[in-house]
């Protein structure tokens, strides 16, 4: 069914607006247990949404094609229980951007039998020691397409390829040590026995992990995985509109301008760029795509809103109306919209080589992992997380492996404290929310280590 007809019927059926949403996608997963290889199958899918506006309210439903005047009703029903925002309508404006680099077919339509030998080189290239278990893992591929359609005729559609694989290796000889790895990307552009490698040397490294022998206030140097893990669970929520209006977060709309963060720092949710895994020409309620700043040059810039927020608190969509469904392993089409991060990305001007950041540390560790960072205070930006992969430094050579430690900080120091950034950068997806990343490695001082 075409999408004006989707419209046409939901205002012959009463609604004074509406908008509908198409996705259609396919994923193939083979995963890694215990030095085993198993194809996990794959699927295709297809769904609808469709929003509608009646007086002033928002009813949302999700459907396949032979069930539209169904939702439609369904839909209209839930709009009397929907909240009421003043002047608020669908999306008017229709500026798309051309975005390239974000879909090939040769992600898209991969043989399963590529994909397999793909795994296989990532599995056997972590197996660097004869006792090495690679305990999990695993590789995905696939496509997704969508449109968004609305009554004031804005049209919006993208599509989009990914590929992603990774490796969790256990060794457990002298001492039980463990190493993970893990790439991202639109294109076939992965050199998956690299990231094998990247896991298998990393369980090898810390073998015989010992006790952080001088706790205390020192430099980190975080891995692009670990810090997008720490701010996904503070910096970016507390830059979610809604909540600073709402006395959610600790910056507030009266603090735009202001230094929150050391100068030359800048972070961005890069919308257009092809290394984030969530770019495309507009978001998923047809919200122009931009590169939106949020901190730049160490001053608060913006936040991010979706339509029903921005109208709420008399700001601009920013590009952040997403179905967040999909990133919890949900179909994108069963959720409604809400403001959420697409492409974080850092930029610093102080950066350099992997080497010379470690250099640049008198005393200090490197964090490749942590667990826990999804108990951190998304209020208040108090952070408390265990690391199991860390190394200490000193006198800016790498010292030993250290067998586990507590990091404790805050979201506003975290990012007062950077002195210095990686000059390679890497796309990363969130942990459980949906948002990607694009971070380089992070030189932290001042953060507790015990």
């Amino acid at each position: 069914m075409e999408p004006e007809d989707i419209i046409k019927i939901a205002e012959r059926m009463g609604a004074d607006e509406a908008e509908v949403f198409f996705l259609r996608g396919t994923e193939t997963e083979i995963s890694v247990e215990n030095n085993q290889i198993d194809f996990g199958g794959g699927g295709a899918s297809t769904g609808y949404a469709i929003r509608v506006l009646k007086d002033g309210r928002i009813g949302f439903s999700y459907f396949s094609e032979e069930n539209t005047e169904k939702a439609i009703e369904s839909a209209l029903k839930l709009s009397k229980l929907g909240k009421n925002v003043e002047g608020y309508s669908f999306l008017k404006d229709d500026s798309f951007p051309v975005v390239d680099g974000i879909y090939s077919d040769d992600v898209a339509n991969m043989d399963p039998e590529e994909a397999l030998r793909m795994t296989k080189e990532m599995f056997e290239s972590a197996l660097l020691h004869e006792k090495m278990v690679v305990a999990g893992g695993g590789l995905g591929y696939g496509y997704t397409e969508y449109y968004v359609y609305n009554s004031h005729g804005v049209y919006a559609e993208g599509k989009e390829s990914s590929i992603g694989g990774g490796i969790y290796a256990v060794l457990p000889d002298k001492t039980v040590s463990n190493g993970t790895a893990f790439r991202v990307s639109h294109m076939k552009d992965i050199d998956f026995n690299e990231v094998g490698k990247e896991a298998g040397q990393r369980a090898l490294d810390t073998q015989g992990a010992g006790k952080l022998e001088k706790p205390g206030k020192m430099k980190i140097l975080f891995h692009p995985r670990t810090f997008a893990s720490l701010i996904e669970y503070t910096t970016v929520p507390q830059l979610y509109g809604n909540r600073a209006h709402r006395g959610e977060s600790v910056y507030r709309p009266e603090m735009l301008g202001e230094q929150v963060a050391v100068k030359g720092l800048s972070l961005y949710d890069d919308q257009l760029n092809p290394m984030g895994m969530y770019t495309a020409p507009s978001d998923d309620e047809g919200g122009v795509s931009r590169k939106l700043a949020l901190i730049e040059d160490g001053n608060l810039a913006g936040f991010m809103y979706d339509s029903i927020s921005a109208a709420e608190f008399g700001a601009e969509q920013t590009g952040n109306g997403m179905r967040s469904g999909a990133r919890f392993k949900s179909p994108r089409d069963s959720t409604p919209p809400e403001t959420v991060a697409r492409n974080i990305a850092l930029e610093f001007p102080e950066a350099k080589d992997f080497d010379a950041l470690v250099s640049e540390m008198d005393r200090g560790v490197i964090v490749y992992s942590v667990l826990g960072a999804h108990t951190a205070n998304a209020v208040t930006g108090d952070i408390s997380v265990n690391s199991p992969t860390l190394f200490y430094v000193e006198g800016g050579e790498i010292k030993y492996p250290v067998a586990s430690a507590m990091i404790g900080t805050n979201s506003t120091d975290l990012l007062k404290g950077i002195i210095a950034v990686s000059r390679e950068r890497r796309p990363v997806t969130g942990d459980i929310s949906g948002m990607s990343f694009i971070m380089p490695h992070v030189l932290v001082d001042g953060i507790n280590v015990a």
